[in-house]
């Protein structure tokens, strides 16, 4: 019986390099850059980078999005670069009067803002890694400045794991609030860019009680639990949008017991098993964790689950969350992540320009690889 030839010693020493390859830190790839041609070439195999990708999990931060004025009484959106890469992505239309709503699935949104009262604003939906992006008109009866209203994005392709959506179909969710006879209600509407139109959510409407409740909180970003329900933080509750195939429903959930305006800042995240997190950060620096409980009947409960103290060089404010990481902005303007659970953080580069006192932040998480 002939005996089974070994493989040639560069398919071995190729798959050698692709383990030492394949445990690189996401976060880190500009060690990369003087690497030779070989290297590169495996790095930029597609079947690598599936591999990578599922080695490593989910996409980890990459930067984050912010807006505010640039001295001129300019809106301007802005990419802060956190991870050890090269990637400087740049934002479109240099960011002029875009006011960036979320970021999922690789994608981020913004809100274009009207030149006037009567011009109609829009939604831009930018991809950083493939350097697109498209405009997609509001709801017709959102179209104008003078409504509250949020929109986020989710990849649209089916069978997609979203470990690195990049181009494809993408689906967006907008929900707006607005007077009707003297009482404010909510709607939602979805757009996919395969119909590249407009639908209205048959789901009823949600009426707000109080005035105060008027309108979204940004920039702060939605919640997706599992991947048929958004949540949506405005002022003093919680919209709750659940987009299942054969109906959806509308509703607001009450924020957790005894948060009081006292507080430095609160964030959703997303928490084990479907549900959702709540966390809310004091003047001590004590941050307070709840997650929900869903009644059969589809009521919210809030269980409070811990209480944690954050120790980082100077107090701040409570910005933003993503995945497991807080984000929290200082008292001279810096940014700070946090990681829940050990406490560890790390100092952000800052924003644009000299510290900027920003009021919310949009994370990136995604795969940067050469």
């Amino acid at each position: 019986m002939a005996a089974t030839s070994a493989p040639p010693v560069e398919v071995l020493i190729n798959d050698a390099y692709r383990q030492i390859l394949l445990r690189l830190p996401p976060t880190a790839p500009s060690c990369c850059i003087a690497s030779p041609p070989t290297w590169r070439s495996l790095l930029t195999d597609p079947a690598f980078l599936r591999r990578y990708r599922e080695f490593h999990g989910l996409p980890h931060l990459i930067g984050y999005v912010h807006d505010g004025a640039d001295g001129r009484d300019l809106v301007v959106a802005r990419f802060v670069t956190t991870a050890d890469t090269t990637f400087r992505p740049r934002v479109p239309e240099k960011g002029v009067d875009l006011h960036v709503l979320d970021s999922r699935h690789g994608r981020v949104i913004f809100r274009r803002i009207g030149k006037g009262w009567l011009d109609e604003s829009s939604l831009i939906i930018w991809d950083p890694v493939a350097d697109h992006h498209q405009e997609v008109p509001l709801p017709e009866a959102f179209a104008q400045e003078e409504f509250n209203l949020t929109a986020t994005v989710l990849c649209d392709a089916l069978g997609c794991d979203h470990l690195d959506c990049h181009g494809g179909p993408f689906r967006v969710v907008f929900v707006g609030v607005r007077d009707e006879e003297g009482a404010s209600a909510t709607s939602a509407f979805n757009y996919t860019s395969s119909s590249g139109s407009w639908t209205a959510s048959p789901a009823a409407a949600a009426a707000v009680a109080d005035e105060d409740d008027w309108g979204f909180r940004m920039p702060a970003p939605s919640i997706l639990v599992g991947g048929t329900t958004l949540y949506f933080r405005s002022p003093g509750r919680i919209l709750r949008y659940w987009f299942g195939d054969e109906m959806e429903h509308l509703s607001y959930v009450d924020i957790p017991p005894f948060i009081t305006q006292e507080t430095r800042g609160t964030v959703l995240m997303p928490a084990a098993d479907g549900r959702l997190s709540f966390a809310a950060m004091y003047g001590d620096m004590t941050i307070s964790f709840w997650e929900t409980e869903v009644s059969a009947d589809g009521a919210v409960d809030w269980v409070h689950t811990q209480n944690a103290l954050v120790s980082i060089p100077l107090p701040g404010v409570l910005i933003g969350a993503a995945a497991s990481l807080l984000f929290i902005r200082t008292e001279d303007g810096g940014i700070v992540s946090v990681q829940v659970g050990n406490g560890r953080f790390q100092m952000l580069p800052q924003p644009a320009p000299q510290r900027q006192q920003i009021s919310g932040l949009i994370p990136f998480m995604s795969f940067c690889t050469p």
